[in-house]
């Protein structure tokens, strides 16, 4: 059940236009926001989450503490994920930190959902452009919309 109005914790809530709040996929490759996910709209109305992203990754640490259950869920690991997303559109010189990360975070994303934005998805699962031509960081050449290999150099 979705309670009304849960995307209402004050990091989610917040209207900082460079914070983005991200929803759970879980599975990692499904299409489903996670029953846990927060979903909006927030106490006055507004859209989130932002974006959404994968959860439920298998985690040799996680399996450890927890036996049987060998999965890391939650928003606490869509959140990194995105941030990870994020780190490599700076790295590439696609984004530049602040505004411009934020805006290209929302539209480097796969639909989910409703069509369009929607109160569960946001603007739709993490999806960054195409691999990256190794030693030409920002490049990329034209492509599909439905890529998520990007190539990092060993060592950064």
């Amino acid at each position: 059940a979705q309670t009304a109005y849960s995307a209402a914790k004050p990091v989610v809530d917040s209207r900082n236009p460079m914070l983005l709040a991200v929803g759970a996929i879980d599975p990692p490759n499904g299409t489903a926001i996670g029953y846990y996910s927060s979903q909006g709209p927030t106490n006055d109305c507004r859209r989130k989450p932002d974006i959404s992203a994968p959860a439920g990754m298998f985690s040799y640490v996680f399996s450890q503490a927890t036996p049987g259950n060998p999965t890391f869920s939650g928003t606490s690991a869509a959140s990194p994920t995105a941030a990870g997303a994020a780190a490599v559109l700076v790295w590439a010189n696609l984004a530049q930190p602040g505004i411009d990360l934020a805006t290209k975070m929302r539209s480097y994303t796969l639909d989910r959902g409703a069509p369009g934005f929607d109160n569960a998805f946001g603007m739709g699962a993490v999806q960054l452009p195409e691999p990256f031509t190794p030693g030409a960081p920002g490049s990329a050449s034209a492509g599909t919309a439905n890529r998520t290999a990007v190539r990092i150099p060993i060592g950064c």
